[in-house]
């Protein structure tokens, strides 16, 4: 694998940028959930990924033999490697998806004293 920059990296967050600017406005919600889905993707998406960065990242600080004091740095990486577990967990929001989707393509609400359709 090629070197990567923090210039790679900045390009992501600033199309991520570009993305939640889009949503502002008032896209078609089923090209938004197109738009959002392979962030979302059970294995490949952002939350899976953001996870995996951050554990790998708490390992080779604690595992580099240039890092001094590493025992000091427990706290800090121990940190890392909890909020990679939260991040992990969010995996199953392309479930939510589906479930948004499915709705989005069903026929329309027909309102009843019960229902809170526009």
């Amino acid at each position: 694998m090629s070197d990567l920059s923090p210039a790679d990296i900045r390009a992501v967050t600033e199309t991520l940028s570009r993305f939640t600017a889009y949503l502002r406005g008032t896209p078609d919600p089923l090209h938004a959930l197109a738009l959002a889905e392979p962030l979302l993707h059970e294995d490949t998406g952002v939350p899976t990924q953001l996870g995996d960065i951050l554990r790998t990242l708490s390992r080779i600080i604690r595992a580099h033999p240039d890092t001094p004091c590493p025992y000091r740095l427990y706290d800090h990486t121990e940190a890392l490697r909890n909020a990679a577990w939260e991040q992990t967990d969010q995996y199953a929001l392309h479930y939510t998806l589906d479930g948004i989707r499915t709705l989005l393509a069903a026929p329309a609400c027909v309102p009843t004293e019960h229902c809170r359709c526009r």
